[in-house]
């Protein structure tokens, strides 16, 4: 497994598409905070649970000026029932290849799911916060706490 990644270096440049077809890199987001959410699997239960709440609190991310991505290795097909399903209107990024998965350092469960880890990104593209060992409704707590400066 790669090195976690280190608070105040650049975050790695990706380009996905999420559950429209839609193509997303970190570029286009520049001026703005990032919250990656890497999580194992659509439509788990803890996965369900961390991007309900992270829909129910898209509003203060806005206010925030942050953008929500959701991450896992599901595909397009996948990511595009499990955010009908759920109602969630942020992307969810298709790496299908896991080339996210390994430049984030984020790491995989025994069944190869993506561990679940939040990374925030600053607007100048650098990693400001690493989340992980924390249960789903935590990542968001904390995911807004850094966007807003509070730790």
């Amino acid at each position: 497994m790669a090195q976690p990644l280190s608070v105040g270096t650049k975050a790695p440049d990706f380009s996905t598409i999420d559950q429209h077809g839609k193509t997303h890199t970190l570029q286009q987001y520049r001026g703005r905070w990032v919250v990656l959410y890497f999580y194992p699997k659509d439509d788990t239960s803890g996965c369900t649970i961390e991007s309900n709440t992270f829909e129910r609190q898209k509003g203060l991310f806005a206010g925030a000026k942050a953008q929500i991505l959701g991450v896992s290795k599901d595909d397009q097909a996948s990511h595009q029932g499990f955010a009908t399903k759920c109602g969630l209107s942020f992307p969810l990024l298709a790496d299908t290849t896991g080339a996210m998965v390994t430049s984030y350092a984020v790491g995989t469960k025994d069944n190869g799911w993506p561990n679940r880890v939040t990374v925030v990104v600053d607007p100048q593209g650098k990693v400001s916060k690493v989340l992980s060992g924390i249960t789903p409704e935590e990542h968001v707590d904390q995911s807004l706490r850094a966007v807003r400066g509070e730790g």
